[in-house]
């Protein structure tokens, strides 16, 4: 149904040194309509000369993972949104008086963090559209922002949820969170 070839090479982080060398070649030299996607859980994995030949591309829901988040992380995520939105003064003793003894470990922390992505993309997606999920409603106030409020958020997203991966301390990212997202 397409003019293009499309290669998807699942486990990318287990291409040993030989298939790596070969899909250099086909990376460095690509033939006309042809696209290849490299698959990872982790990107830190892919041999340095294949990762930077690549555009890195960030799916934090591969495997079916965000229907297995906890519905009450959603709750907890509005609510830290519209903590952050209306009260920032507040929103680092918010860090610490509430979602501190919330996390209880780096998987409760994944989960707000995906709730949080998953909310702001819904967002974004009603301010170019104008439909958002009643399940939402109390955000629309947020809607009245631009769409760089929205974009600037889920990029500082992507690079929490990136960072999570190592062991970095949780009332750290909660407030970097707060700061960078905050507007300036």
């Amino acid at each position: 149904f397409s003019k293009y070839n499309v290669y998807i090479i699942e486990n990318a982080e287990c291409l040993n040194a030989s298939s790596a060398n070969t899909m250099l070649k086909f990376i460095e030299e690509p033939e006309d309509y042809i696209l290849g996607f490299f698959i990872t859980n982790n990107k830190e994995n892919i041999i340095d000369t294949v990762r930077s030949r690549c555009q890195i591309l960030l799916d934090y829901y591969a495997g079916g993972e965000h229907n297995t988040i906890p519905k009450v992380w959603k709750s907890i995520a509005v609510n830290y949104i519209k903590e952050i939105a209306v009260a920032f003064d507040g929103a680092m003793l918010y860090n610490k008086d509430v979602l501190i003894p919330l996390i209880h470990d780096r998987k409760e922390l994944l989960y707000l963090f995906q709730s949080l992505f998953d909310i702001f993309h819904q967002l974004y997606l009603a301010k170019t559209s104008g439909e958002l999920d009643e399940s939402l409603e109390e955000l629309r106030f947020l809607l009245k922002k631009d769409k760089q409020y929205f974009l600037k958020r889920l990029d500082l997203l992507n690079e929490i949820l990136d960072e999570l991966n190592y062991n970095l301390n949780i009332s750290f990212i909660l407030d970097r969170f707060v700061l960078e997202g905050s507007e300036k």
